[in-house]
């Protein structure tokens, strides 16, 4: 019965006796107790009920905590993964800018940075005439235009992690000199521009078909050359000067006295080639302040270096300092250029960036164009202002200036001896010397030839041969009245070259066995791939020139013109600490082979190679190259490293080194025997090598065994002559191959 039953059951009933009253009292309280038993399961059902919602909030809060959890986890992962993402182009750019190029500072105390001369140029070739660059934002214009349509929106660059990584290994610390700012220019400007290029390279290389193409470039701190040996060093009283002038407490720069480029730019061709394309320098910030450049530039003319020469040559006007230190620069650069034949170079204190240019017809012009490193432009192919920074910021500009740079072709020596005969080197004014005045590379060999031809064959002290314009003269027999027939046709021939500005060597090598007849005297080898060539037409099977006749033409051809079929083999990395290797052809006769060039500092060297070459006579053309003789240049021959070749040892193509591993189609040898051989016989011929490795060796197609070469640190140990009575036959044998030995030595020396 319910509560509300029992109620109305109590309003209708009157209690008649006491029992009713208790009855009714014993019925309410168990109404009282069902009705607190009932409020109590209320009570914990909604107590459970709200013990439930708030288990549920919390499982809410708890699943949106984690959903928010697992977004920002998502969120730190995407922003971390788009840090270490590559970037695209623009983007690269401008993390370049605001982590590395905005990273620069300068020593602004002047007694704690270097202090010296900024640099010396006494000597130096100097141009003219500057000029400004007026078509190189054009050209710019264009080259970046093909870098974003090659590049696209395509991520091909570091990340931004990586851009922060390099900015935390730059150093924090200011620059004091030369030395520190280089980190900065090679991190912040000279390694993104190379990044954009190679990168460019890798985008455009299904179009490069050809050898000559440009398939990597790279700056680096050498040339690809020959090392210069020759380069005056600073004199004891340079040295104490600059010392003198500068206060006790501030440091010198090492680098005020070095005489060839703190950077060198190289291109790989497709053929395997290096060719040096341009050259940069670095100046210390402090010595070149902000704005040293510009403000040069923009008050300058055309005949800046001759006001600042004549300037510098009155005692009566102030010096402009700022302007003298500008033009010494701008100097010592140009004649890097003229000197290595590169039509480009580029200069920087870290503030500002200078791109320079010489064209082939015009080397009295400097051409200029500078940027600072914080340059804005006010248009660009975007309307982005970021894209307006960036695209014309250091680093853009340089990567187009190299661009540039891989389109030229570097200027051949005859080019740099023309080049030189037309300028002059400082501190010369041009009114003390007219260029008509000047004698001519022609003039000088023209009187070279009528000195030196005669009946006997020039030669030095020192046994080198030097050019003549005649053979020695010889018995006339039928093959040398060919080679007199012949004397129209090879001035025809000359005429015609010296129209051309270069030619390289185009036949192939002669054999070992071809020139070891010529040096020896046998006759034409038949298996020559330039036979007829030697014939001159003739059916002789008999050379037509000796040894000593083919270096003296040689040095005569040389003297005649450096580029006229003579190539140095420096792009292909045939160089090492002492010389560097030539292709040559007697362009008269056909005789194709090697020359080993060295400096003046070096020709004591090639002189004992020469003796080893000499004791070994009866292994050349087998284990060693032959040797055809050293020649002493008339005209020496510039390297692109600045390096200048005096002398030349002619000698047979032996071979690829053996790091090639080029041992010819479907050749099974067993190369370490073969080594082996070659140096068991070495040594038994008394030679002890000093430098044999891998470099030095080659193998021989044509004698299908391991070749020798490179013996300027080798050591000849003749035989010891016995006492008499110590041995029989063998001793008497022993002391004439020592007496043939020492003639042959003695020869050499005489010779070469």
């Amino acid at each position: 019965m319910s509560v509300f039953n029992t109620q109305h059951d109590l309003t209708l009933t009157t209690f008649k006796t006491p029992q009713d009253l208790y009855i009714f009292e014993l019925k309410m309280a168990s109404y009282t107790a069902e009705i607190e038993d009932l409020r109590c399961r209320l009570q914990e059902q909604k107590k459970r009920a709200d013990e439930e919602k708030k288990r549920a909030d919390e499982e809410k809060e708890r699943a949106d905590e984690e959903a928010r959890g697992r977004k920002r986890e998502k969120e730190r992962a995407d922003r971390l993964a788009a840090e270490q993402a590559p970037t695209p182009l623009l983007t690269y750019l401008q993390l370049v800018k605001e982590k590395l190029i905005s990273s620069l500072s300068v020593e602004p105390d002047p007694t704690k940075s270097s202090s010296g001369l900024v640099t010396t140029v006494n000597g130096k070739y100097y141009p003219p005439k500057l000029c400004h660059w007026a078509d190189f934002a054009n050209l710019h214009e264009s080259r970046f235009s093909q870098l974003a349509e090659a590049f696209s929106d395509n991520a091909l660059f570091p990340s931004r992690t990586n851009v922060q990584g390099v900015e935390q290994d730059l150093s924090p610390t200011t620059r004091k000199d030369e030395l520190d700012l280089r980190p900065f220019i090679r991190t912040a400007i000279e390694k993104p521009a190379q990044r954009l290029v190679q990168a460019y390279l890798r985008q455009t290389k299904d179009s490069q078909t050809k050898d000559s193409e440009t398939v990597d470039f790279r700056f680096q701190s050498n040339a690809y050359s020959l090392f210069d040996k020759d380069n005056p060093t600073p004199t004891n009283a340079n040295v104490a000067t600059a010392q003198a002038e500068a206060p006790p407490s501030k440091k010198q720069s090492p680098e005020r006295f070095k005489e060839v480029p703190d950077r060198w730019g190289i291109r790989k061709l497709l053929n395997g080639e290096e060719v040096t394309t341009l050259v940069g320098e670095y100046k210390a910030a402090h010595k070149l302040p902000s704005g040293s450049f510009k403000d040069v530039f923009q008050a300058a003319g055309e005949s800046l270096f001759l006001d600042t020469l004549r300037r510098l040559s009155s005692p009566t006007v102030d010096e402009a300092k700022e302007q003298s230190t500008v033009v010494k620069v701008l100097c010592q650069i140009f004649d890097y250029m003229i000197k290595a034949g590169l039509q480009y170079g580029y200069l920087t204190s870290g503030h500002e960036l200078v791109f320079l240019m010489v064209k082939e017809g015009d080397v009295q012009t400097l051409y200029y164009h500078f940027t600072a490193v914080t340059y804005r432009a006010n248009s660009s192919p975007s309307n982005s202002p970021r894209a307006i920074d960036v695209c014309y910021g250091p680093v853009s500009q340089l990567t187009t200036f190299v661009l540039l740079s891989l389109e030229s072709a570097k200027r051949s020596p005859q080019w740099i001896e023309s080049a030189k005969s037309r300028l002059w080197q400082w501190p010369l004014f041009p009114s003390t010397l007219n260029l008509a005045d000047r004698p001519r590379l022609e003039s000088l060999y023209k009187d070279y030839s009528s000195s030196s031809s005669g009946d006997e064959r020039p030669k030095d002290e020192d046994g080198s041969y030097r050019s003549s314009r005649q053979p020695r003269k010889r018995q006339l027999t039928e093959d040398t009245k060919m080679t007199t027939r012949r004397s129209s046709r090879t001035q025809h021939q000359r005429q015609h070259q010296s129209q051309h500005q270069s030619q390289r060597p185009t036949l192939p090598y002669c054999t070992q066995a071809c020139l070891l007849g010529l040096s020896q005297g046998h006759p034409l080898d038949e298996s020559c791939p330039n036979f007829s060539s030697h014939q001159q037409g003739g059916a002789s099977h008999n050379h037509l020139i000796s040894k000593e006749e083919l270096c003296s033409l040689v040095n005569d051809q040389l003297a005649r013109n450096l580029d006229e079929n003579c190539q140095c083999l420096d792009t292909w990395g045939m160089f090492g600490a002492v010389g560097v290797l030539f292709k040559i052809t007697l362009t008269d006769y056909g005789y194709t082979f090697v020359a080993k060039g060295v400096q003046a500092v070096d020709e004591r060297s090639l002189l004992h190679e020469a003796k080893v070459y000499a004791h070994l006579l009866e292994l050349q053309g087998v284990i060693v190259p032959v040797h055809l003789g050293n020649i002493k240049l008339v005209q020496t021959y510039p390297l692109v490293s600045l390096a200048t070749v005096t002398s030349m040892m002619l000698m047979s193509w032996a071979g690829n080194n053996l790091h090639s591993k080029d041992y010819g189609p479907d050749v099974d040898i067993d190369i370490e025997a073969q080594k082996q051989q070659s140096i068991v016989e070495l040594n038994a011929a008394g030679l002890v090598h000093d430098d044999l490795r891998q470099s030095n060796m080659v193998w021989n197609q044509e004698r299908q065994r391991v070749m020798v070469i490179d013996f300027d640190q080798s050591k000849i140990q003749l035989p010891q002559r016995k006492r008499p009575g110590d041995g029989g036959p063998s001793s008497v044998l022993g002391v004439k191959r020592a007496r043939v030995d020492k003639e042959n030595l003695n020869t050499a020396y005489d010779l070469y």
